[in-house]
């Protein structure tokens, strides 16, 4: 009888059988290893941002002597606030400023300072101010009058509707995310797109110079502040608004604070303890705009609030930590707000030689 399998045969499969097994634990262990690895690389980036994040922290620990050294680079030198304001002058501030870089733990750490009240405030800045505003940007009366009721019906504490508002029984009844109105002022940024009408304001575009460049609105507005706009350190457009200018009326004031050479940020930068003479400056005010005056509800030549970041670098983790903060009268600054960290943000200094 023939013999189709030989000793010779099974020997031979049971070699490929073999090989084949080597080859598949081979493989598992290479992929094994591969995610051992990515593992231990994730727990190791991990580590470095948690050392990043510690010290962009403690750097308000050191926010006190950072501004002490600087008023006396002040007093003893004269000069504040130059070259993208290396020196501080909290009292004469002209927009961002922040110290060298410090060295600690193997890393690095430094302070940025920025005004709050460069920017809109949705609460507190004059509805006349956002009524300028909306109107550039083509928005129609009625819906902004909608705004302004929907944002009262919000905060106030009882359930009467305004006009043109929304109470809880109006969020209650909505289809998508129904919800109750707050009855209560507002205390984050988020909670305007709960606000009926927000969500459509906040991604707003608004024309920013004469020549109709569109911006988004957003990185322009807070809920922080007193609600003055500061006209050293304001974008022409919400000067514009505010004043109830023309905006290229808005951006030669602009101009005369960049000083002489027509660069922000450099040495002969100007300083305006008030409204410059600009030609032709005066308008016809729309309805409720008060007389333009440096003393305004909507404007000041100095400003009180400050959004502080402490910035921590290590090992090529980057981690940014934000804090709001009010003058204290004395040269310095108080927290308003505990530093929290916010989501990636190129810092002032990051890609700056100091």
């Amino acid at each position: 009888m023939p013999r189709f399998f030989s000793h010779k045969g099974h020997s031979g499969s049971a070699l490929i059988i073999v090989l084949w097994a080597v080859v598949l634990l081979g493989f598992a262990v290479a992929i094994a290893s591969e995610k051992v690895g990515l593992v231990m690389g994730d727990a190791a980036i991990r580590a470095r941002r948690v050392q990043a994040e510690l010290l962009a922290q403690s750097s308000f620990t050191y926010l006190d002597k950072i501004l002490q050294d600087e008023r006396k680079h002040n007093l003893e030198t004269g000069k504040g606030n130059h070259a993208q304001g290396r020196r501080l002058d909290l009292n004469r501030f002209q927009g961002i400023w922040h110290s060298e870089k410090l060295e600690a733990g193997g890393g690095t750490f430094w302070i940025e300072i920025e005004d709050e009240q460069s920017r809109i405030n949705w609460i507190k800045t004059p509805s006349y101010v956002w009524r300028n505003l909306f109107r550039s940007a083509g928005l129609k009366p009625e819906q902004v009058d909608a705004w302004f009721d929907c944002l009262t019906d919000w905060q106030d504490a009882d359930d009467v509707r305004s006009l043109n508002g929304a109470e809880t029984f109006d969020y209650e009844a909505l289809k998508e995310n129904p919800r109750k109105a707050k009855n209560a002022p507002v205390t984050e940024m988020g909670e305007l797109y709960w606000i009926m009408g927000g969500a459509e304001l906040l991604d707003l575009q608004v024309p920013v110079d004469f020549d109709g460049n569109i911006k988004p609105l957003l990185p322009y507005t807070t809920i922080d502040g007193d609600g003055k706009i500061n006209i050293n350190t304001a974008p022409p457009f919400l000067i514009a608004a505010a004043l109830d200018l023309p905006i290229e009326k808005a951006e030669q004031i602009v101009q005369k604070r960049w000083g002489p050479d027509g660069i922000e940020g450099t040495e002969d930068d100007v300083y305006l303890d008030g409204l410059p003479d600009v030609q032709g400056q005066t308008t016809t005010p729309q309805a409720g705009t008060p007389a333009i005056s440096p003393t305004s509800s909507a404007i000041t030549t100095s400003s009180n609030y400050f959004r502080v970041r402490g910035v921590g670098e290590f090992q090529e983790q980057h981690v940014v930590c934000e804090a709001l903060a009010v003058r204290d009268g004395q040269g310095g600054l108080t927290l308003l707000r505990l530093p929290r960290t916010i989501e990636k943000k190129k810092a002032i200094a990051q890609d700056t030689s100091l």
